[in-house]
């Protein structure tokens, strides 16, 4: 919902409203789509919303294999103030799931025809689910290029697993290790432990201010390009997507972190979280730069 001012406590008149399927993997595969590129996205999906999802991507082209199951799909709204350039989201808890659930996601991950390319595990997991699903995808797809963007304990479980790259923000990366990452010293070590325990890459986000990269030794400052930001929710699966697209094509991870800066600053020049405008990425992409960091 779009307003052209946000006044706590008033009757607030939207100046647009926009209903559509989004969620972190969900927004990874409509960047991938947008990108050109074939994407499977996979997930739990129930109840009317869920089939307004279905419907949804259907209608964009979006390939799916979704596992429906008994609670409904959680609804979020994202609240677009354009006089302050900023977004609220109000977000429903998610219901649990089944542990059946979960063994028929993993299943389906299973026996997805044709392979794949790269496999990006995205955001927390439904309550029922365990904790070492993500871990259990990653042995499903061995040598496949990974992209895990999660926190705490799933992301945790699933590093003895060696994902390609771990991208997470700031905030979730001081969630995950329950410290603060107010120092860059903080960080770096918090970063660096991530690869210890067993990521080839660590990535971290950081907004405007661009992105640090890691493979547990030497590090990487990614710049961020400048838009006129109109809401930053989905920017990071925007980077995720991107940084998949050129990982995919053979480039090594700091260099494809350029593409990726670009994605998620075209996410946040758009009201809609997952939808960027490629020509912009393409102009963006120009504006990064790759650093070794000291």
């Amino acid at each position: 919902m779009t307003f052209d001012r946000v006044r706590p406590g008033g009757v607030l008149r939207a100046r647009s409203v926009h209903d559509f399927a989004s969620g972190k993997s969900i927004n990874v595969a409509r960047v991938l789509h947008t990108l050109g590129e074939s994407v499977r996205c996979l997930g739990f999906v129930g109840g009317e919303r869920g089939r307004m999802i279905r419907r949804d991507l259907d209608t964009a082209g979006i390939e799916h294999a979704f596992i429906e199951v008994t609670p409904q799909t959680r609804l979020c709204v994202t609240v677009v103030d354009r006089e302050q350039r900023r977004a609220t989201e109000f977000i429903e808890e998610p219901a649990d799931v089944t542990e059946r659930d979960g063994a028929a996601l993993l299943d389906t991950l299973l026996h997805m025809p044709g392979g794949c390319s790269a496999l990006l595990l995205s955001g927390s997991l439904a309550g029922g689910v365990a904790d070492d699903f993500y871990g259990r995808c990653l042995e499903a797809a061995p040598g496949v290029t990974s992209i895990v963007d999660g926190r705490g304990e799933p992301l945790l479980a699933c590093l003895p697993q060696r994902p390609t790259v771990v991208k997470l923000n700031v905030e979730e990366l001081g969630l995950t290790f329950r410290r603060g990452m107010e120092s860059q010293s903080a960080l770096r070590s918090a970063m660096v432990e991530v690869c210890a325990l067993g990521a080839r890459w660590c990535i971290v986000t950081r907004g405007s201010g661009g992105a640090a990269v890691t493979d547990g030794e030497a590090f990487w400052d990614v710049s961020s390009a400048r838009v006129e930001t109109v809401s930053g929710v989905g920017s990071g699966d925007a980077f995720a997507a991107g940084l998949a697209v050129r990982m995919a094509a053979g480039d090594d991870v700091p260099t494809a972190c350029r593409t990726a800066s670009a994605c998620g600053a075209a996410n946040a020049a758009c009201p809609d979280a997952g939808h960027l405008d490629p020509t912009l990425v393409d102009q963006l992409i120009d504006e990064i730069r790759v650093r070794p960091a000291r």
